[in-house]
C-alpha cells in the first residue's frame, strides 16, 4: 500500500530555524520557484534531517528533508529511491519529494544496526507493513514505572508513555540523555518500544597563550583575545614540566572556555611549535555573547562594546538550555554560548549556538 508521510517527525533545529527567520522576513507561502530535478539512487545514509543516495555511477548526493518533504514509502538504508528537487542540485539542497522505487531485503538486519554512529537513525522491520518505528532523543526530565518526560531540542517536553512491552535501559535516570523508539507520531502519550541511556559526549578544546602565573592548582594564561584566562589544575590535570611563568603553554579543556575551566593536560609550546601551531581559523573557542541581530546566514553580537560578525551556514547547529524557551526565541538580545572557529577580529564561523536562560 502506497503510504505517503512527512520526514520531518524528527525535526532539524537548523530547518526550524530557517523556517522561522524566513517566515519573518517574506510573505511567500510556497517553495522557491525552479524547474523540479530528480536523482535515482540506493539509499546509503539516513539521518535525523539528511538523507544520501548512491547512483548508479557511484556518485554520492546529499539532500536535507524538512517538513515540507513528502515521502512515498519506507525510507531504509538500502532501498532504490527517486529524489526530486527544485533548482539545481547542491549538496544539502532541499528535497522536495522522495520515492521508493524498490526495497531492500532488511531481515537480516541487526536491531541496533551495524554502525558506530550514535546520532544515525536506526529503523527496523516494522511489525505490520504500515508500521515505522521513530526515535527522539532529548534529556530526561522525569522517569517513573509507567511514564517519562523527555526534553527535546524543540524546546517542548514530551509525555511518554511506558508499558508492559517497552525495553528501558536502567542507566536512563533523570538528568541522563535517552533516546526514546515509538510507533505513530511524536505526541503527547506516544507508547516507546525502546528507551536507550545515550553517554555523554565529550569534546576536547584548547587554546594557546602566554603563562602569566602559575601554582599547584591553577594557572593564568594570556589569550590572543587579550582576556588573561584562570585555569584549574586539579589532580587529574596533566601539565608539562617545562611549563613556566612566561613561556608559552596550550591548554586542553572539556569545559567552555571561562574562569575556572579545568584543564585536562597542559602542553608546554616551543618557539618552533608555534610556527606550525594550526591557524586561527582551525581552533575550536567557545564565548559568551549578546546577539545584536541574526539572519539565516549570520550572526552579529556584542563583544568587548563592538559588534562582530560571524557566519552561518547548514552545518551550523542551534540547542537550548532555557527550560521556558523554544528555538524561536534565539533572537535580539538574548545571550549565547556561541562556539566558533576563526577570529573574532579577522572573521569567524560559528559552528553551534546554545540559548541562555534569561537572568533573574
Amino acid at each position: 500500500m502506497k503510504k505517503s508521510s512527512k520526514f520531518g517527525i524528527v525535526v532539524s533545529v537548523l530547518a526550524l530555524l530557517l523556517v522561522i527567520l524566513t517566515a519573518c522576513g517574506s510573505t511567500d507561502a510556497g517553495k522557491d520557484d525552479g524547474s523540479l530535478s530528480t536523482k535515482t539512487g540506493v539509499l546509503v545514509e539516513v539521518s535525523q534531517n539528511v538523507i544520501s543516495i548512491q547512483a548508479p555511477d557511484g556518485t554520492t548526493y546529499k539532500f536535507n528533508v524538512d517538513n515540507n518533504t513528502d515521502i512515498d514509502g519506507s525510507v531504509l538504508l538500502g532501498n532504490t529511491v527517486s529524489v526530486s528537487f527544485i533548482g539545481e542540485y547542491s549538496s544539502g539542497v532541499i528535497a522536495d519529494f522522495v520515492k521508493v522505487l524498490e526495497e531492500a531485503d532488511h531481515s537480516a538486519s541487526s536491531d541496533k544496526g551495524s554502525t558506530g554512529d550514535t546520532d544515525a537513525p536506526q529503523p527496523r522491520e516494522p511489525s505490520a507493513p504500515d508500521e515505522t518505528i521513530w526515535y527522539m532523543t532529548g534529556t530526561v526530565k522525569e522517569i517513573t514505572a509507567s511514564r517519562l518526560e523527555l526534553l527535546y531540542k524543540d524546546g517542548h517536553t514530551y509525555i511518554v508513555t511506558i508499558d508492559g512491552n517497552s525495553k528501558v535501559d536502567k542507566e536512563v535516570v533523570v538528568g541522563s540523555t535517552a533516546r526514546v523508539f515509538h510507533k505513530g507520531k511524536m505526541v503527547d502519550g506516544m507508547v516507546a518500544t525502546e528507551i536507550h541511556f545515550i553517554p555523554p559526549e565529550v569534546t576536547i578544546w584548547y587554546f594557546t597563550g602566554t603563562v602569566m602565573d602559575l601554582t599547584s592548582t591553577s594557572l593564568k594564561l594570556a589569550y590572543e583575545d587579550g582576556h588573561t584566562y584562570l585555569v584549574t589544575i586539579d589532580n587529574n590535570t596533566k601539565i608539562d614540566k617545562k611549563v613556566t611563568v612566561g613561556c608559552t603553554a596550550r591548554v586542553f579543556h572539556t569545559d567552555k572556555m571561562e574562569d575556572g575551566m579545568v584543564a585536562t593536560e597542559i602542553h608546554f609550546i616551543s618557539d618552533a611549535e608555534q610556527q606550525t601551531s594550526p591557524a586561527p581559523e582551525d581552533r575550536l573557542l567557545s564565548i559568551q555573547v549578546t546577539i545584536v541581530a541574526i539572519s539565516a546566514t549570520e550572526l552579529q553580537f556584542s563583544y568587548d562594546d563592538a559588534t562582530i560578525t560571524a557566519k552561518l551556514d547548514v552545518n551550523t547547529t542551534y540547542s537550548v538550555l532555557d527550560d521556558n524557551a523554544t528555538i524561536s526565541d534565539i533572537v535580539a538580545g538574548r545571550d549565547i554560548w556561541l562556539s566558533y572557529k576563526g577570529n573574532i577580529q579577522d572573521g569567524m564561523y560559528a559552528l553551534d549556538i546554545e540559548l541562555l536562560p534569561i537572568s533573574p
